[in-house]
């Protein structure tokens, strides 16, 4: 629940990896591009 006047941002660890690539399969899949951080 998010009670702030900002977007919640989230940080997400698939602990061990490699299940994570069958996320990549579902129909509402989207990969956001990477921010440069300058």
């Amino acid at each position: 629940l998010n009670t702030g006047d900002q977007p919640m941002q989230l940080f997400v660890v698939y602990s061990p990896a490699g299940p994570e690539l069958a996320l990549r399969d579902l129909p509402d899949f989207k990969l956001l591009p990477r921010e440069a951080n300058n």
